[in-house]
């Protein structure tokens, strides 16, 4: 079975780390890549073509909403599943809206740290799919 591609996009080592230990835990899942600022992301999507990206939401100068839609742009129909990991600060429920109405079935969910099982079955659902 061929695995599950996956870059891990976030400014904080630490949360890098965790989501990056989680998922090599996984037989069925490799981590291709990460990245740290919100234009790297979006180079190592197109550079790196994963399945799965969890990109941190609220990066300074292109954030989560702002990468998957210039993916998009780029990629057309082969843009990667999008997990957006918030943390401290609450994500509005317009934000939330607006962002599923852009995306649609390419954002899987918001992911909140710390990182879980919850975030693991994003990964075992792709797994299913594929």
């Amino acid at each position: 079975m061929e695995k599950i591609r996956v870059l891990i996009a976030h400014s904080d080592e630490k949360i890098k780390e965790e989501v990056l230990n989680s998922i090599e835990s996984l037989d069925y899942a490799e981590v291709v890549g990460t990245a740290e600022t919100g234009e790297d992301t979006y180079t190592k999507i197109i550079n790196l073509k994963p399945d799965v990206v969890f990109a941190k939401y609220d990066f300074e100068k292109l954030d989560g909403l702002q990468i998957i839609e210039k993916a998009e742009d780029e990629l057309k129909q082969n843009i990667p599943t999008f997990n957006l990991i918030i943390q401290d600060k609450e994500v509005s429920e317009e934000r939330v809206v607006e962002t599923l109405k852009k995306v649609g079935t390419k954002l899987n969910t918001f992911v909140r740290m710390p990182f879980g099982k919850r975030a693991l079955d994003v990964l075992e659902k792709q797994k299913e799919e594929k």
